[in-house]
């Protein structure tokens, strides 16, 4: 966002409009689709489009990024790991975190066109008091993939299985949102 003049650090102009896609919750799933303005004035414009799936039954979380059109922009999608958050262990596609001795996996996709940097962030628990912390960036090595794929669930090593249920529902819930959209498109043509 851009404030609205150079003294005025409290007020900005409203360059990133949130747009509700789809949300959805029952008693195992719940599933958010949404994304917003904020990168309209890039040339190119892009859109971004977060697609999120929580199942409740196995404490697990799966998310997608979506940047469109990306071909000309550099793509880093920052996580900013909270305090009690230790990385353990770390494979190709994968990590394990450590939270008071319980251990989670992070898995993503597409491997081949991501890296992971671990980097030194911080975090402020309270006003004025800041601390060190770990912050993974995904950075976009080749310029073929505009979306970038995440998993978290409960765990000492990967699940396959696991994780393709998660990028399913994700997966799946992309190609519902594209049918609900040709839908409505087919209704505002033929009236």
């Amino acid at each position: 966002n851009r404030f609205i003049a150079p003294k005025n650090l409290w007020f900005m102009h409203c360059d990133a409009q949130p747009k509700l896609k789809m949300w959805e919750d029952d008693s195992e799933w719940t599933l958010f689709q949404g994304g917003h303005t904020g990168y309209q004035r890039l040339n190119p414009p892009v859109e971004v489009v977060r697609t999120l799936v929580l199942n409740k039954t196995m404490h697990a979380i799966g998310w997608e990024d979506v940047l469109m059109p990306s071909a000309l922009h550099s793509m880093r999608v920052p996580l900013q790991l909270a305090l009690c958050v230790r990385l353990d262990q770390r494979g190709g596609n994968w990590m394990r975190l450590v939270v008071d001795e319980e251990p989670f996996v992070m898995e993503w996709s597409p491997e081949e066109n991501w890296k992971v940097d671990i980097e030194e962030g911080a975090v402020a628990p309270s006003y004025g008091i800041l601390r060190p912390s770990v912050r993974l960036v995904w950075v976009r090595v080749h310029g073929s993939s505009s979306s970038l794929r995440i998993c978290l669930y409960p765990g000492d090593l990967p699940n396959p299985t696991l994780r393709q249920t998660l990028f399913r529902k994700i997966e799946a819930a992309s190609h519902k949102n594209f049918a609900i959209l040709q839908s409505h498109f087919k209704v505002t043509q033929d009236t």
